[in-house]
C-alpha cells in the first residue's frame, strides 16, 4: 500500500506503474470478473481469469483494447 505521505491519484498516466499498485487497485475495485495478463520476471507469459468461458475472456480483452484505444485517441 502507499506510504502515509503519498497520495495515489486516480488518473491515466503515461508512466509505467508497479504491478502491486495495479493489483491492489483491482482488489479495492470490488470486481465481479477479472482477467490478469502479464510477464513474470523470467519473461514467461502469465494468464489467469475468474471467468471459465473462453469467449468471455476474449470479450474482456477486446473491451480492454477498445478502452485503451479510446484513451489514446482522447489524448491526441
Amino acid at each position: 500500500m502507499a506510504s502515509d505521505n503519498v497520495v495515489i491519484l486516480p488518473v491515466v498516466t503515461s508512466l509505467s506503474l508497479p504491478p502491486e499498485r495495479i493489483l491492489n487497485a483491482a482488489l479495492e475495485a470490488d470486481l465481479d470478473t477479472v482477467l490478469v495478463l502479464g510477464y513474470d520476471k523470467a519473461g514467461n507469459f502469465y494468464f489467469a481469469g475468474s471467468e471459465a468461458s473462453g469467449p468471455e475472456n476474449v470479450w474482456l480483452c477486446e473491451m480492454g483494447k477498445h478502452k485503451l484505444i479510446q484513451i489514446t485517441i482522447d489524448d491526441e
